[in-house]
């Protein structure tokens, strides 16, 4: 398949094509890594406050932490899960936070079959157009699933403080 059909068809196989479309203008060879633009896609979302920095701070997990390990979206994932419902002070609960890791990791791997990037990636040449057109699902998906879980957790603590 030629890198121009391979693109379109990532692009018409992808369930949310205004995500797509958004991702695709920075998630690239010249551009941001996976992990850099799952958080950039999440703050676009405006669910949660996420500082700027945490796009930098980002820089160093793409391409499963440069390594094929863990896929960066998903590191991404599950840093702005912390975020979200993480903790500062070692005498509150971690379960909030473990659970909604937890519930993040089952549906993207579910979804994908693997949170691994060497697995989710193979057969495509690294940094090529076509793995990051390929991997744009993961970013797109990985965000999604996010916000949803972040939106159940702001739901279930309003209705625990009413």
């Amino acid at each position: 398949m030629s890198e121009e059909s391979y693109i379109e068809s990532a692009f018409n196989n992808n369930l949310d094509n205004a995500d797509w479309n958004s991702v695709k203008d920075y998630f690239n060879a010249n551009g941001f890594n996976c992990a850099e633009s799952t958080v950039k896609l999440i703050m676009s979302k405006d669910i949660i406050d996420i500082p700027v920095d945490m796009i930098k701070m980002m820089s160093g997990f793409g391409g499963g932490m440069q390594r094929g390990l863990v896929c960066g979206a998903v590191i991404a994932g599950i840093a702005t899960l912390g975020l979200a419902t993480g903790r500062k002070d070692p005498t509150e609960s971690r379960e909030p936070s473990a659970k909604a890791v937890q519930a993040f990791l089952e549906e993207f791997e579910f979804n994908f079959g693997s949170i691994l990037c060497n697995e989710l990636t193979k057969g495509f040449n690294l940094k090529s157009n076509e793995m990051y057109a390929h991997c744009t699902q993961f970013v797109t998906g990985a965000a999604n699933i996010v916000v949803k879980i972040i939106r159940d957790y702001q739901s279930d603590n309003k209705q625990s403080n009413l």
